[in-house]
């Protein structure tokens, strides 16, 4: 395996189908156009040259932004490495973002080329018209028909054309939890050493033949990055859109994946899952997951409900702009000690970190400011600006301090840190384990001087407000009022991260309609 020279996606496809060709990719639901849910690599490499000619015979050519907004699914991943193919470059927006930022994002993107299908176009057809004029031309994948959407036919062969390794190939956008995302241009070297550290673990262990499991945002850079990394080593893959835990729990008792990735807050949306007698992780070796970090409470029932005597969760560290920065490894071993804000020691020949105060000099371990990266996976930059200084250190507009032992605690994002207590994230990892009947809690400033807690009790059932106070005292945030919510109701991104600004205002509204009421379902 040569890992020293960057492909992009597109040749990762035609790589894997020439190497792999039966490795199975499975989805949850069946591919566009296609009727199938499962392909092997063959038919990847298939499916990804037959939209590069129904992409080049509607005209795009390279150079060409093509905006895909359709269901969430890993052929949206299919569909970037077609446009790819033919030297376009796709920008993955989710669909499940706001019109109106949907709106102003297409409009970042210059009247790029829209690719849609009948969820897409749904989303999209309050505000069709002022999209058509933002867009070049409009295609649905799936023969989905609008005034302003043609069906996605083919006709004509492409022509393959490569970017260069330092030119955009592809723009996804950052989560968008404090207001409108961001787009970010990666090229391939930098999406490339995004997958480095996967592809040094699989060069060390073997090629891996059991299955993957993964269920994360299909238009973050993330997806890209793992399945550049799974078609490089011939792994095989359950690629999962559909969060449902019931649908969860069928594919994971269906193929036994001995690798589950996902976002943490769906890992502890499926918490009971763990207890469930089909033992569905009972062959899990390696959790996994690189964007925030997660609840200890999660860490120990995922571990504990695995089999394997090895197994570990992997807890990664980055952005879309920098790609994983850190890498922590806990085992069994490390349960009783597990620290919530740690986050692991950056990755050696990949990255590096400091925290630096208010003066931007790094400062002692154990000391508090903002957290700065330099790394190989650093972005192209934010789309239609200048690139990023690659020697310079990239701010992660996050609070931590470093550990004497070179590890990074994570605290908080800069816009939520609250006077009084240390980190709020440490706080709601408190409260959910002082209560297990919790599925989620976040803490958030309605204004910059108060604070409001939204709770989600598992089971619908009403807070225990006596264990609450007593919990909520100890952390200094008794006075917080109480907003109990359902899951459902939580504002979360694309890529599953809560929405604390948008939430923040609705409690502030919630608040003020009933300003009353310190905790109830309202």
């Amino acid at each position: 395996m040569n890992l020293t020279t960057p492909i992009n996606l597109s040749e990762a496809v035609f790589l894997a189908a020439d190497q792999h060709p039966d490795t199975p990719l499975i989805a949850d639901s069946p591919w566009a156009g296609t009727g199938k849910e499962a392909l092997d690599h063959a038919a990847l490499a298939e499916f990804v040259g037959d939209f590069a000619d129904r992409l080049w015979t509607a005209g795009v050519r390279p150079g060409t932004r093509v905006a895909v907004v359709k269901r969430d699914h890993i052929d949206v991943q299919a569909l970037a490495a077609a446009a790819i193919r033919i030297g376009a470059v796709p920008a993955l927006l989710s669909a499940r973002m706001g019109v109106r930022e949907l709106l102003a994002l297409l409009e970042r993107l210059g009247e790029p080329v829209l690719l849609t299908d009948a969820y897409g176009a749904d989303r999209l057809a309050p505000v069709g018209e002022e999209a058509a004029r933002l867009t070049a031309s409009a295609w649905s994948v799936d023969g989905t028909e609008a005034a302003w959407i043609r069906p996605l036919t083919g006709g004509r062969t492409h022509r393959p054309h490569r970017p260069a390794d330092g030119d955009e190939v592809i723009i996804t956008h950052s989560s968008g939890t404090t207001g409108l995302p961001k787009l970010i241009a990666q090229s391939t070297a930098s999406l490339y050493a995004h997958a480095a550290p996967t592809l040094r673990v699989a060069q060390q262990t073997g090629r891996q033949t059991e299955f993957s499991f993964r269920c994360i945002s299909p238009t973050h850079i993330r997806a890209s990055s793992a399945l550049l990394g799974n078609l490089i080593t011939g792994t095989p893959l359950v690629a999962a859109a559909d969060p449902d835990m019931d649908r969860i729990r069928d594919l994971l008792l269906a193929h036994r994946p001995v690798s589950v990735e996902s976002h943490p807050n769906l890992l502890l949306r499926w918490e009971p899952l763990t207890d469930d007698p089909g033992r569905p992780f009972a062959q899990v070796k390696r959790f996994v997951s690189t964007f925030d970090a997660i609840h200890p409470r999660t860490v120990r029932a995922l571990l504990n409900a695995s089999d394997q005597p090895d197994a570990v969760y992997l807890q990664g560290y980055g952005q879309t702009e920098t790609g994983p920065t850190t890498l922590r490894v806990i085992t069994r071993a490390d349960l009783n000690e597990i620290s919530s804000r740690n986050v692991g020691a950056p990755i050696p020949g990949v990255s590096e970190v400091r925290v630096v105060g208010e003066d931007g000099e790094p400062v002692p371990p154990g000391t508090a400011g903002s957290i700065e990266v330099r790394t190989e996976g650093l972005s192209r930059g934010y789309v239609d600006t200048a690139a990023p200084d690659r020697e310079a250190w990239w701010a992660m507009q996050d609070v931590g301090r470093l550990l004497d032992n070179g590890e990074l605690e994570l605290l908080d994002r800069v816009v939520d840190r609250a006077d009084g207590v240390t980190s709020l994230l440490e706080a709601e990892d408190t409260l959910l384990e002082a209560l297990p009947e919790l599925c989620e809690v976040v803490l958030v400033k309605p204004t910059p001087d108060t604070l409001a807690a939204a709770v989600c009790v598992r089971d619908g059932s009403p807070l225990d407000r006596a264990a609450w106070d007593r919990a909520a005292g100890e952390l200094g945030v008794a006075s917080a009022p109480v907003h109990e919510l359902r899951w459902e109701e939580i504002p979360f991104t694309g890529s599953w991260k809560v929405r604390r600004l948008l939430l923040a205002q609705s409690l502030a509204e919630r608040t003020a309609v009933s300003p009353g009421t310190a905790s109830g379902k309202q």
